[in-house]
This record gives C-alpha cells, structure tokens and sequence, in this order.
C-alpha cells in the first residue's frame, strides 16, 4: 500500500477487519514496514516481501547520489565516511535525523543554495537513502502511526537479496490486479518493457485484447456475476483497486460519469472514492473541523455505512488526510466541492 503519510491504509485495513491499534501494533512489531521499493516510491510491505521491496528500490536510491557527485561536488570517499558514522552512531539507538546530524558533526556537509535548488540541502540523505535500500538501517515512525512522517532510523539486518526481483513482482502482481496490461505493469514496476517481457515470459499469462492473466483468474472473469444487492465500501484515493493499474477513470460508474466532468483515461481521483461493486459511485472527504464525513453518491446508500466510516475516522484516527501536507484547513475547498455534488 502507498501511504505517503495520509491515511488511505488505516481504512484500507479497517475495511478488511483491522482497526487502528491492530495496524500500529503490526508496524511496531515490523510484521509491516515501510520501505522505498518499486519505482523509489515507499510503500507499506509485509515483512516477507521486504527484500523484494528493498531491491526493487535500490536503482532509484542511486539517482540522487550520482546527481550529487555530478553537480555538487559530493565524492565517493566522503559519502563512504558518511555513511561509516552513521551505521556508527545507530550503534547507540535510534535517531531522528536533527540527531544523527549533531552526533555526526563534520561529516554531515551542508551543500548550500545549489543543493536546495536540487532539493538536497546537506549530504545526510545521500547516506540514509542508500544504506536504507541496502538494508542497513530502517526507517520506523516516531509516533508509531503509519500516517504521519516523522521518523527515527534504527540499525537492520535484511535477509539477503534476490539477484533479479522483477520476475517474483510480475507474479505477485498479477496475482493482486487480476487482469492488467503490460502498460500497467511497466507503470507500477517502473521496469523497462525489455526488462517486463522477459519477467512475464515464465508466467504462463494468457493474453485477452491487451490484458493479462492466467487460465485460471480468465476461468473466475469468464464465471463471475455481478451480485444483485449493493456492497458500497469507501475507500483512499491510494487503494489499491485504482492505484495498481492507476486508470481510475476506468472504474466510474455511469451515473458519476453523468453527474460529474469525470471522464475515462482518469489516473488519479481530487476525492476519496465511494465503490459499490467495483465501480465508483460517488465520492468523500472528511471536515476535520466539523468531526464530519462528507459524502455524494449517484446511487442509494445504506446511511449506516457512511456512519460507521465517520466514527472511525473521528474516534480512531483524528482526521483523515490524503497526504503528508493534507490539513483541515487546506482540505476546505475539497469539502466544498464534494458538498456542492449533493
């Protein structure tokens, strides 16, 4: 799950049974781990694909270290010391970063008005990225909640590392999406199309004009009828009924597509969506400064549901933000918006 420090996985789990203290006694236990993986991008992992994660994010852990070294004078000598002190220093337990820049001294160097323009204001990063993907050291929440980024590093022992991680991705992928193109895949791997063919090439996937999956998910598409009786669930605008193949637009029900400037060939939603059946049928944001769920939906709906949502996030969770920067305040206009879809 993409968390990017909103609170889209607390629902996601609450949806399949998990309320708030089960997830964050998980991600205590490391049982969940947040970890730079496919793409760069972080995501919430199960402790048996952590290695996978981790490998699959280590190309992109590199990119702002070569950057440095062409552009600000950053050497290879002074970012191995770096990261010598900083496996050093974890020796005494964890830290946050304002931390593990006092302990470290000197050998943290500040890069000046060039490296804030390239978003990298002193070295440290350029150590801790590297050392995270290399399975070093672990990221872990200061305030154990998985929707918020503030953080402390801890020195790790990772299990050793696959040679090739793409193709164990391209079956566990396959296995979460059901049918998808390659175009999908090549989107949440980041891999090459040369690279994702060849890790597709032992997967037995059987192809239906331009999407993949096997004989026996074709067998479940070709046999499945879809339930006469509603199943509304509200869902993040990062679950991963959109985010893994992220042509959300695909997904809209007619009556939103009737009632909104929505269209197909939609990547991502400004709301957090209302599903019933697998389609969207309207939409969501949460008034922090009301306590309240607001919510449109262009078929009926079970009022009980959007109560218990409510509670949840009011009771559990505080508010519910879509990312990092995400506030009540800035949220505002998003509720005004789903409001006015009444």
């Amino acid at each position: 799950m993409r968390g990017v420090g909103g609170a889209s996985p607390y629902l996601a789990f609450w949806n399949g049974g998990w309320g708030r203290s089960l997830v964050d006694a998980a991600l205590s236990s490391e049982e969940i781990l947040e970890l730079p993986s496919a793409r760069g991008c972080t995501y919430f992992l199960p402790r048996q694909h952590a290695a996978l994660g981790l490998k699959l994010g280590q190309p992109a852990a590199q990119v702002p270290v070569r950057a440095a070294m062409k552009h600000l004078g950053v050497t290879e000598g002074e970012l191995d010391a770096l990261r010598s002190g900083v496996l050093s220093v974890l020796r005494e337990g964890e830290m946050d970063p304002k931390a593990l820049r006092e302990r470290l001294g000197d050998l943290v160097r500040n890069l000046g008005e060039e490296g804030k323009k390239r978003g990298q204001t002193t070295t440290l990063s350029l150590a801790l990225g590297p050392l995270q993907s290399e399975g070093k050291i672990l990221r872990v929440s200061a305030s154990g909640r998985l929707d918020q980024e503030r953080y402390r590093y801890k020195l790790w022992d990772q299990v050793p590392f696959a040679e090739d991680p793409l193709p164990e991705l391209a079956r566990l992928y396959f296995g979460w999406a059901g049918p998808a193109s390659l175009e999908h895949f090549l989107w949440f791997s980041g891999a090459t199309k040369t690279a994702a063919r060849s890790a597709l090439a032992n997967l037995d996937l059987v192809e239906r004009e331009g999407f993949l999956a096997s004989d026996a998910d074709w067998e479940a598409f070709d046999a499945f009828e879809v339930p006469a009786s509603s199943d509304v669930v509200f869902v993040g605008s990062l679950d991963n009924h959109f985010l893994l193949r992220r042509d959300a637009g695909d997904a809209l029900s007619e009556e939103v597509r009737d009632k909104t400037p929505m269209t197909r060939g939609l990547q991502d939603f400004a709301h957090h969506p209302i599903v019933d059946r697998g389609e969207v049928i309207g939409f969501w944001q949460f008034d922090a400064e009301a306590g309240e769920l607001v919510w449109a939906a262009f078929r009926p709906v079970d009022p009980e549901i959007p109560r218990r949502v409510e509670a949840f996030i009011r009771d559990e969770l505080g508010d519910f933000r879509s990312f990092s920067l995400d506030s009540p305040k800035s949220r505002r206009e998003a509720v005004a918006q789903v409001r006015a879809m009444r």
